[in-house]
């Protein structure tokens, strides 16, 4: 039986082979795009923490100015109002 099908099993097992190779590259790819899917979203991460930081930070600027403004305007008058107040 081996004969008779000799050449067609060793065909199949060298496509085989190559179908295993191109697999495996597949999955090598796959791999090496997942490292960086997760390296983006540890990045993505950090940045949005950094912009909620300035964000809190510009807010209590304003919120500081403000009250420092108000407490000014009580002592000495009233000051013209600032451009960032607008909505």
């Amino acid at each position: 039986m081996d004969i008779l099908f000799g050449k067609q099993i060793t065909e199949f097992r060298a496509r085989m082979e190559a179908l295993q190779k191109s697999v495996d590259t597949a999955l090598t790819i796959l791999g090496g795009l997942a490292e960086r899917v997760a390296k983006v979203e540890n990045t993505m991460k950090r940045t949005d923490e950094k912009f909620k930081a300035c964000a809190d930070g510009f807010r209590q600027t304003r919120d500081a100015c403000t009250r420092l403004r108000e407490e000014l305007a009580e002592a000495s008058g009233t000051l013209i109002e600032s451009t960032y107040m607008r909505d």
